[in-house]
């Protein structure tokens, strides 16, 4: 995969494609062969060094019980309020928690209850862009999503592609 391009991965359940994103991150380091990032093997890089480089969202964005605010700060804690303004108006959430009661000060409640669906997508997918990846990894990012939704984060995600020259392996 270029640097800026975006593709997709499939196939039938239990065939690896999660294995993928997990090796991506060195959760676990391949048995045999290599994979790259800049043309460099993944395991002369330090975990710091390639974590630092790749976001993730998954199937199930875990939020935690807490305010959008210090959900957004767990992909990069202490960014600034102009961070946390980029990556949610990328992510296409910035008018909604403007229009919160307490706008980044709102609490959302335990896994984002208060949200829907596909505004805690969209909150997850800020919290990963403001980390300021260059790869951004989205395991079955849809799946829980019903079909409006879906359209709506994969428009999204191919906007981010576009405009932000991020790298997205979809999954």
């Amino acid at each position: 995969v270029e640097p800026g391009e975006r593709v997709g991965i499939v196939g039938p359940s239990g065939c690896g494609k999660s294995t993928i994103v997990r090796a991506l991150q060195r959760f676990y380091d391949p048995i045999s062969g290599t994979i790259s990032i800049g043309g460099i093997d993944i395991r002369q890089l330090s975990l710091d060094g390639i974590r630092s480089q790749i976001s993730a969202v998954y199937q199930d964005t875990f939020l935690f019980h807490g305010t959008v605010r210090e959900n957004l700060h767990m992909g990069k804690p202490g960014a600034s309020k102009a961070e946390l303004d980029s990556a949610t108006q990328a992510a296409n959430i910035y008018d909604f928690i403007m229009e919160l009661p307490q706008g980044y000060d709102t609490v959302i409640g335990e896994r984002g209850i208060k949200l829907s669906g596909g505004q805690r997508q969209r909150v997850g997918i800020a919290r990963a862009l403001v980390h300021h990846p260059e790869i951004l990894l989205c395991d079955e990012a849809t799946l829980a999503l019903d079909p409006e939704s879906t359209s709506v984060v994969l428009s999204l995600l191919k906007e981010i592609n576009q405009k932000l020259g991020i790298t997205i392996v979809l999954i």
